[in-house]
């Protein structure tokens, strides 16, 4: 997998994935809502932190993103945190109807995802700058 393969050999200590996410009566989650943050799924916990952090950007930006547990889920984030190659990992979903095939998203959901992860790029690095 790509991003394993990228968290092993790139620097960084946290592993995001961006994917298409799964809108289930099971995980509570609905295509008509907001971003799904991952919080947990088959392979691995993400970290709450930042599973909070992408909840709070998503909240600040008006978004009613969707918390949610995947049991039957499995991120590039999920397998390199499961496999050591990256000590934090975090999963942010576009939610889709169909995630193999004919996806079909909401209108706004990929510029509501790029901003989040805009927001959540920003505050890391405003992060990383306090801590020096």
């Amino acid at each position: 997998m790509g991003g394993s393969y990228a968290s092993g050999n790139l620097p960084g200590n946290l592993t995001l994935a961006l994917e298409v996410g799964p809108t289930e009566q099971e995980y509570s989650t609905t295509v008509a809502g907001g971003p799904i943050v991952g919080y947990s799924d088959s392979l691995c916990v993400y970290d709450k932190d930042i599973a909070d952090r992408l909840m709070k950007i998503a909240g600040d930006r008006g978004l009613k993103s969707q918390a949610a547990v995947l049991g039957a889920f499995e991120s590039d984030a999920s397998h390199s945190k499961a496999n050591g190659l990256t000590p934090r990992a975090g999963l942010l979903c576009l939610p889709t109807l169909s995630t193999h095939g004919y996806e079909v998203i909401g209108r706004s959901a990929v510029d509501d995802m790029a901003a989040i992860v805009a927001d959540f790029l920003l505050s890391a690095h405003a992060h990383a700058r306090d801590d020096d």
